[in-house]
């Protein structure tokens, strides 16, 4: 039977789901090299061959890279599209790893829009790189499930801890010549990668239940769902559904008993943890914008 042997490997990463899939293959491959554009990782591997750049895409790196005869190159979890002429360099190409399923959550922030769109279930995917943004053919993929009261860094952790492990697996396939499932051609589902202004609460149109999803899909370490109190930003981190009454319009914050709640559309929020902007406020009684 027909098979590859894979001993070269370039990876770029930019965090923490980087970190969990060299750390597993670093035992198994030679990973010649670490790219990444985060100063954090530049000097976290400081002891390794690693390339500090903001762009890969020039003559300089294509030709460092070219140098280096990689079998593979692994990008996990890194915001550079590839061009072309870099997906070429590799001898087995390129894969990536998405942490949505294809082709429904294509593009930025998987994690976060499975988790406000009340997805049942998130699902990691490792796919052959192409010209397109995660059209490629699908190697791997599993799904996890969401559990109540969840929050991103649940989700992160469950990818960091998964990643590795599908790598491998996709390595196999990859060395072992399995065909891989393409997706459709026609499809063309694309999600935005969210920015701190994406976090903005509309108490008009948001149930509380969107709103406790919003502030469990962008607490720390992304900027926060959010609202104005007096042209402040208040930031919430943490919160729970209640069946308590609250007076007033959708967006009132109030404090009753020493607790802090929301007021929201169908069903109302028990803020748990909040910032203002680096103030504390010990009574609320606010309408939120």
């Amino acid at each position: 039977m027909l098979s590859r042997k894979i001993k070269n490997i370039v990876i770029f990463f930019n965090g923490e789901r980087g970190i969990a899939v060299y750390s597993k293959l670093v035992k198994k491959y030679n990973i010649s090299l670490i790219f990444t554009n985060s100063v954090k990782i530049k000097k976290k591997f400081k002891g390794c061959k690693i390339i500090y750049s903001k762009n890969i895409n020039n003559d300089k790196f294509y030709n460092l890279l070219k140098k280096e005869n990689a079998d593979l190159f692994i990008s996990a979890g890194f915001s550079n599209i590839f061009k072309k002429k870099m997906m070429m360099l590799p001898k087995y190409g390129v894969i990536n790893l998405h942490a949505g399923p294809v082709p429904k959550y294509r593009g930025g922030s998987p994690l976060n829009w499975q988790l406000i769109n009340n997805e049942k279930n998130i699902t990691l995917s490792v796919l052959k790189m192409d010209e397109g943004i995660d059209t490629g053919p699908i190697i791997e993929s599993k799904k996890f499930p969401i559990k109540k009261n969840y929050d991103i860094r649940k989700l992160h952790l469950i990818a960091n801890k998964n990643f590795p492990f599908l790598v491998l697996k996709s390595i196999n396939k990859i060395e072992n010549m399995k065909k891989l499932k393409l997706q459709p051609k026609n499809s063309n589902h694309y999600w935005k990668q969210r920015k701190e202004e994406d976090g903005k609460i509309n108490f008009e149109r948001f149930s509380g239940f969107i709103v406790d999803r919003y502030i469990r899909a962008l607490t720390k370490p992304y900027p926060g769902a959010w609202a104005l109190l007096n042209k402040k930003k208040i930031i919430f981190y943490k919160a729970k559904v209640v069946n308590k009454k609250i007076n007033g319009n959708f967006g009132a914050i109030v404090t009753i008993k020493n607790k802090v709640y929301l007021k929201c559309r169908h069903i109302n929020l028990n803020i748990l943890k909040y910032s203002l902007q680096g103030k504390k406020i010990s009574n609320f009684n606010h309408q939120l914008i």
